[in-house]
């Protein structure tokens, strides 16, 4: 990416104090790639904020770090469940506390990493005490959601909830459901029901930062990223999840690509609309996940790091931004 000859000036202790870093930021901005980078003159361990990256088998959509790249920085909450095995919020806050407590412990700086909005709302704010499961009116809707479509049925979630509706995919089948789910049993909305939490977020003296890019630009890397999975064999990818058990979990199956791809196997739509499909959906999800980053002011935006002069500015500033405890 760039020379890294010369030593980073990396803040001390007497400098500034700080728990962990979170480096927010949209799709193929370049998050993982600064982790590395810092990685090279910082003792750090990266923590994925990733709902589908956890599990195993599927790599070439969700773009997980290389075998090789995990043996030179260790990664967390990566490959820790099967694509049968339903993975939720709860899990993943059970598991940080953990990996947390065992990376402060060997002295290394946690990096969380990621672009998933929800779970870092999470990670500050807690476990929101949503209500659970209701058999009958999941019924009714998933009836409807076969007769109406996954359309008509977010496009009544807009009306409804607009700020739930705003975090969520257009196709999100199982996210839509369940937040209409919620309306129906109780007649409050999720996102209002998000905002009252069973339990506080993780206590942590972070810098938080945000990568941003170009919209134009990081749109065309989004469609270069899409076509490079399809040549490393995503279509095959998915095809061989199947018999693993990606149909029966929703949080699998609906993730961008490979439910594009599962409605082609299945004989739903064409190839060719698969890919139209997925590479829209890849390109929405900018604009989701920087409208969710700019929206927390504690978030310091950064531009994507381009040069080593750059990269030597992020670390000395690190001290100045703002924490979030």
């Amino acid at each position: 990416m760039y020379p890294m000859s010369q030593p980073i000036l990396v803040p001390t202790s007497s400098q500034c104090t700080f728990d962990a870093l979170v480096i927010m930021g949209p799709t193929a901005s370049g998050k993982t790639q600064l982790a590395l980078d810092l990685a090279k003159e910082i003792p750090l361990e990266v923590i994925s904020v990733d709902s589908v990256q956890v599990y195993r088998g599927m790599d070439i959509g969700t773009a997980k770090v290389t075998a090789e790249e995990r043996k030179r920085v260790p990664h967390h909450l990566i490959d820790v469940r099967s694509v049968s095995d339903p993975y939720h919020l709860a899990a993943f806050l059970s598991e940080v506390e953990s990996v947390l407590q065992g990376i402060l412990k060997r002295g290394s700086l946690p990096v969380f990493v990621g672009g998933s909005g929800f779970y870092f709302e999470g990670l500050f704010r807690g476990l929101p005490p949503t209500p659970p499961l209701h058999q009958e009116a999941r019924a009714k809707l998933e009836r409807e959601l076969e007769e109406e479509g996954v359309h008509s049925l977010y496009a009544r979630l807009c009306s409804l909830d607009p700020q739930a509706a705003s975090l969520l995919s257009k196709g999100d089948r199982h996210k839509i459901v369940r937040a209409l789910e919620v309306i129906e049993v109780t007649g409050q909305l999720l996102s209002s029901l998000r905002r009252q939490r069973q339990k506080k977020g993780l206590e942590l003296r972070a810098r938080l930062v945000r990568l941003e890019s170009d919209r134009e630009n990081l749109r065309q890397k989004v469609l270069r990223r899409c076509d490079l999975m399809l040549e490393r064999g995503l279509l095959e990818e998915v095809e061989g999840l199947i018999p693993q058990g990606i149909k029966e979990n929703p949080a699998a199956r609906t993730a961008i690509g490979y439910r594009h791809f599962l409605e082609y196997l299945d004989g739903h739509v064409s190839f060719d609309e698969s890919v139209y499909f997925f590479k829209q959906v890849s390109c929405q999800l900018i604009k989701k996940q920087e409208t969710w980053s700019r929206s927390r002011d504690r978030f310091v935006p950064v531009e994507v790091l381009a040069s080593r002069k750059a990269l030597d500015r992020f670390m000395e500033q690190m001290c100045s931004w703002s924490t979030c405890v």
